[in-house]
């Protein structure tokens, strides 16, 4: 470790993007935008920003949401865009590894975690192809050796019934494009608590179509965390909750209607605190 450590001074390392160098990380100071504020007082659930910390923000106390919480790093800029696009299409494992150790620092080191369970959001066989790798399941082992969770990669599976990228599309459009999109393939999900691990989160249709196929399969809770947020999610909260109530009253799981989706959850202790 001394002598790596040493020979990164010596002979300083090449940005990811830029190409300039730099002396610690795969990206520059130029590069890397700015996390958010932790200390800041920010909803249980949704994670954004409040006058009052550790309470239900306006817009989940109206529009809750079905997962328990929701934590992340950055806000999805057009800066935080370019490293995203080099993790997942420039195939950067280095990057999404970066991304990882980011979150499993910051997110998982001031508490004991409360899930039991990491699954990363699975892509598609065809996108699987293209890109030869997943890149949320290499940001999720590094949250997985943090927290000493174990890490389950064919839990949840894609259906391939989506055929149509998510980029680019509008809030409604990736409602519907989501829709049955995944399928639980063990039942050991059954009272589980379970952390689903994202590259980023756009509008939450993928993290909600995710959610409600493991809590339909019996999951006790569903948390999400991802290094980085679009303010756009924000402006979909009310068809983000239309999609979710529309999902739990068509599959008329008797279970989940009754559970308090028509207001504000309680979120699990630890990890409301982050």
């Amino acid at each position: 470790m001394i002598v790596k450590g040493s020979l990164s001074i010596l002979v300083p390392q090449k940005c990811l993007l830029c190409k300039h160098k730099c002396l610690s990380g795969p990206i520059c100071f130029r590069c890397l935008p700015l996390k958010i504020r932790l200390e800041t007082s920010r909803c249980v659930h949704c994670f954004t920003p409040t006058t009052e910390a550790e309470v239900p923000c306006p817009d989940c106390q109206q529009f809750p949401l079905i997962f328990n919480s929701m934590r992340y790093l950055w806000y999805y800029t057009p800066k935080f865009e370019k490293i995203i696009f080099k993790a997942k299409y420039g195939g950067s494992f280095r990057l999404c590894k970066f991304l990882g150790l980011e979150l499993s620092e910051s997110l998982c080191a001031k508490s004991k975690p409360c899930w039991d369970l990491i699954i990363p959001i699975p892509s598609s066989k065809e996108t699987l192809r293209e890109r030869g790798f997943l890149q949320t399941a290499i940001i999720a082992q590094q949250i997985a050796k943090k927290s000493k969770v174990e890490i389950k990669y064919n839990y949840l599976t894609h259906q391939n019934k989506v055929h149509i990228p998510q980029a680019g599309l509008s809030g409604p459009d990736r409602f519907q494009n989501m829709r049955d999109a995944f399928k639980i393939n063990s039942s050991k999900v059954q009272g589980r608590n379970v952390l689903i691990v994202d590259d980023v989160i756009t509008t939450g249709a993928t993290i909600t179509a995710a959610s409600l196929a493991l809590l339909h399969s019996g999951a006790a809770s569903v948390s999400i965390m991802a290094p980085a947020c679009s303010t756009l999610w924000q402006q979909t909260r009310k068809n983000l909750y239309n999609f979710q109530r529309q999902d739990l009253t068509q599959s008329n799981n008797n279970l989940l209607l009754c559970r308090p989706w028509t207001k504000a959850q309680k979120p699990l202790q630890n990890f409301a605190t982050l």
